[in-house]
Order: structure tokens, then C-alpha cells, then sequence
């Protein structure tokens, strides 16, 4: 059985307390530790995470979500804290998958996905995704071969 967003009824996506209480914005009360999350996956609405009991919005977060928020500073590897626009950056100096981009910027923290990632999943295929969505938007190279 799924449950619906309180806010626009798109179906919503299960995710672990740890997750929930790690990215909640410190000034807010600490909710009980309960097992029934959901985060809202519309890229549109305002809800972040909701239970039977209560719901938080975005602004409740300590880090804007990458699936809602499109700007470079938004985290897409919160262990590590990788933004989207240090991958593009990274992949516009040569780099073409997950461990490049890490070993370039320095920062191979240990995963720590389950409690530091909005879905309290890991973050690889989010991190692919943007290093694939570059690539494809990098502009092609012509090298001019005086020998052809």
C-alpha cells in the first residue's frame, strides 16, 4: 500500500526516520522517532516529509532537496557534501563517473546515505545522473588534424 502527499495526492515514497530527523532544520521540535515517512516526490509541492501525524514543508530542511531544487549549491551527495554545481564543474575538467568527480574535489567521505540522504538511500544514482545529464549537455570538441 502507498500513501498520498496531504498537500497534492501524488503517491509518495517511503523513507527511513534516521533520514527524517537528520535533515530537519534544527530549530524544529524533534518529531517521535515512528516508521511511517514519506517523502513527497513532486517536484512542485512544498511538502518534504509527512506521516499521519504532522508534515514539514522545504523550508523545514537543513538542505534543499535535488529533486526539487535545481540550483548548483544544492547538495546531490549530502555525505560528502557534493553539489550540483561542483559535478559540473568537475565533469567540465575531464571527470566521467562517481569516484573522478570524489577523488578531484577531495572528498570521499565514507557513505553515510541511510541518515544523511533525503531518501535515506544511497546517493550513486543521483550522482550518475548529473555526471550523465553534463556530459550530455558538454559541448563537443573539434580537434583540427592538419594530417586528414
Amino acid at each position: 500500500m502507498y500513501k498520498v502527499c496531504p498537500n497534492c495526492g501524488i503517491p509518495s515514497f517511503k523513507v527511513i526516520a534516521d533520514a527524517v530527523l537528520f535533515n530537519l532544520n534544527n530549530t524544529i521540535q524533534t518529531p517521535e522517532k515512528q516508521n511511517n515517512w514519506q517523502i513527497c516526490m513532486n517536484t512542485k509541492c512544498d511538502i518534504s516529509y509527512f506521516s499521519d501525524k504532522v508534515h514539514y514543508t522545504i523550508k523545514d530542511l537543513k538542505h534543499a532537496l535535488f529533486f526539487k531544487d535545481e540550483s548548483p549549491n544544492t547538495f546531490i551527495c549530502y555525505c560528502s557534501q557534493i553539489t550540483r554545481g561542483e559535478i559540473k564543474e568537475a565533469v567540465n575538467q575531464g571527470c566521467k563517473n562517481v569516484k573522478q568527480v570524489r577523488d578531484l574535489l577531495n572528498k570521499n567521505n565514507k557513505c553515510e546515505c541511510k541518515t544523511k540522504h533525503p531518501l535515506g538511500k544511497c546517493c550513486c544514482s543521483s550522482f550518475d545522473f548529473e555526471i550523465k545529464k553534463e556530459l550530455k549537455n558538454k559541448p563537443l570538441i573539434f580537434k583540427y588534424n592538419p594530417q586528414q
